[in-house]
């Protein structure tokens, strides 16, 4: 019975939405909600210790598509603050968290696999900025503040639920200093004007 209520629904919902005519180029803006995966290696002066932790994460993001397949876009993407433990040091274990945020700009080929449907890839830059601060009994023990700018990739999928109203799933990886790529996962909604 709950099989076939879904099922009803997610037919509705596509046919619905098939006759509305996508708005294939203008200007776009939109949001995104996601999980970012960090590795860090090396990031504690005095120890070969790494990170490796996911974290909630959010984008804003605005953009132009000159053509059907073809766009510019820049946004900002906080990648959250995961916590680590990176020393275990009986009665007294040393937490580390690392806060990444900063803007980012690409250019965006699509491929209109139908009037309600895409797919894309972008490559650009992701000008980044991190805190990281390892505490010890409540003390900071260590605590550093990096910026840079390092090169970004996506790929993902768009369907339009609406003439304006795209749903989009992507996911980015983003080059950040010396440390390992930063996947993002996203979910996000673009609206076109």
């Amino acid at each position: 019975m709950v099989k076939k209520s879904v099922l009803y629904t997610a037919a509705i919902l596509v046919v619905v939405a098939l006759p509305a005519s996508a708005s294939d180029t203008g200007f776009y803006i939109g949001a995104a909600l996601g999980q970012s995966n960090i590795e860090i290696t090396d990031f504690y002066p005095t120890l070969g210790d790494s990170l490796k932790q996911s974290s909630d994460s959010f984008k804003a993001f605005a953009g132009y598509r000159f053509l059907p397949f073809l766009a510019v876009e820049a946004g900002y993407a906080n990648l959250g603050s995961p916590q680590g433990l990176e020393r275990n040091v009986p009665e007294h274990p040393e937490v580390a968290e690392v806060s990444i945020k900063g803007w980012d700009a690409f250019v965006i080929g699509i491929l209109p696999v139908s009037k309600n449907f895409d797919i894309f890839a972008k490559a650009g830059l992701y000008a980044w900025d991190t805190d990281i601060t390892s505490v010890q009994d409540s003390e900071v023990i260590y605590d550093e503040s990096l910026t840079g700018t390092d090169t970004a990739f996506g790929g993902g999928l768009g369907f339009w639920v609406g003439k304006n109203v795209t749903l989009r799933a992507e996911g980015e990886w983003l080059k950040v200093g010396e440390y390992s790529t930063v996947g993002f996962y996203s979910v996000g909604v673009p609206y076109t004007f």
